[in-house]
């Protein structure tokens, strides 16, 4: 900002749209069908991954919370962890949240978004994309609540400086979903 004015520029337009029907897309891994080191190496990928990432976008929603035992009761969940609370209240727009990857570290590895679903609601959807495509998306309904989920990046998304990452929580029906998904960072406690 100089002299009152503000300089804006952008490369890319996102739409994110309410779209809470259609098919099912994507890889999701439950944490619980892994061993302790798999889910470790996933969490330090998905670092890598978000390494230096920013928060660029998100609707009002969305507030910062620790991950706590009461709420992430997999044995493998990084309890203490810092988390991003996507709630659901049948507002619109729904919960979203873009993240900007400043990191050039692409992992060797499979890659993935962590994610916890506290509450399903009714008929949301959880959708993830990467520079407006969707790679991920499924009903909150047909998860474990509490469980820890791994939401997998297939690996034409996983370019040197990634993008923008959009995590969205689609509103359908009248109860209200709660998800929990970690904010970027280096490192994660277990």
């Amino acid at each position: 900002m100089t002299g009152g004015f503000i300089a804006c520029s952008a490369n890319a337009t996102i739409r994110l749209r309410n779209e809470p029907e259609g098919p099912i897309e994507g890889t999701t891994l439950d944490a619980s069908a892994l061993s302790r080191s798999e889910v470790q190496q996933l969490f330090l990928d998905f670092g890598k991954l978000w390494r230096g990432g920013v928060e660029v976008w998100r609707t009002g929603a969305i507030t910062r919370e620790v991950c706590r035992v009461a709420q992430c009761e997999a044995a493998a969940s990084p309890n203490g962890t810092a988390v991003m609370v996507l709630k659901e209240e049948t507002v619109a727009p729904g919960p979203g949240i873009m993240i900007q990857a400043l990191g050039d570290a692409t992992p060797a590895g499979r890659v993935a978004i962590p994610f916890w679903v506290i509450a399903s609601g009714d008929d949301d959807w959880l959708e993830m994309s990467n520079r407006g495509q969707v790679f991920w998306k499924m009903p909150t309904s047909g998860l474990t609540l509490g469980r820890l989920y791994f939401a997998m990046i297939p690996r034409q998304f996983l370019t040197p400086g990634s993008g923008v990452w959009a995590v969205y929580l689609n509103s359908a029906g009248i109860g209200d979903s709660t998800v929990y998904v970690p904010l970027p960072s280096d490192q994660y406690r277990y």
